[in-house]
């Protein structure tokens, strides 16, 4: 220990510092060496707690209590959540479209011509006569060189229940000579038809 004792007297004050700490190193490492149950012991000495005197050592702490709450089961055979029920679509019910009424098809009108003054001098009484339905509504149109008659006895008239329908009229003594048309028309139910014939005139 000569060495430490004069490097300690020789030495600054930093290495002195130097040397106490190496002192303290090797005094550490030949203390554990000889002794390392004994360092052990120690430790284990100052961690226990030493009971006071007169005083009850101390216990081991309380029990935990067992009552421990119960977790709350969720049970496998939960019912799951339903889905929510789509209904089919209906479709709607096509309303159908009404159809137009048809109207009545009027029934054809019979009309002809059964007799007719002709020829005829001016100045004379003329006949026209036609065959139709019973109740038609009839008129006539003598047509002249002039024009048309209007001559008395030529106004509108009705059929008969035989059908019949029939005009007498005077030919005007001025009247030109040739042929001229007369046009019978009738109409009965919403059916309508003419019928001409040429009044010869001399």
């Amino acid at each position: 220990m000569n060495w430490l004792a004069n490097a300690w007297r020789a030495g600054s004050r930093n290495q002195k510092i130097v040397i106490v700490i190496a002192a303290l190193v090797t005094l550490g490492a030949i203390g554990g060496g000889l002794s390392p149950r004994g360092s052990e012991t120690t430790a284990t000495a100052l961690a226990t707690p030493t009971a006071a005197p007169g005083s009850a050592a101390p216990t081991k702490a309380a029990t935990t209590s067992s009552a421990e709450p119960t977790p709350f089961a969720i049970s496998a055979t939960s019912t799951p959540l339903s889905e929510p029920t789509v209904e089919p679509a209906v479709a709607p019910t096509p309303v159908p479209t009404p159809k137009p009424t048809p109207k009545p098809t009027p029934a054809s009108l019979a009309l002809a011509f059964t007799s007719l003054t002709s020829p005829i001098s001016p100045g004379s009484l003329a006949t026209a006569a036609v065959k139709t339905s019973a109740g038609a509504y009839c008129t006539i149109v003598v047509e002249y060189k002039s024009g048309p008659s209007t001559a008395a006895g030529l106004g509108p008239t009705d059929a008969s229940s035989s059908g019949v329908a029939s005009w007498t009229w005077k030919v005007g003594s001025r009247t030109a000579a040739g042929s001229w048309p007369v046009t019978v028309s009738c109409s009965k139910g919403g059916a309508h038809k003419s019928v001409t014939k040429d009044l010869t005139v001399l």
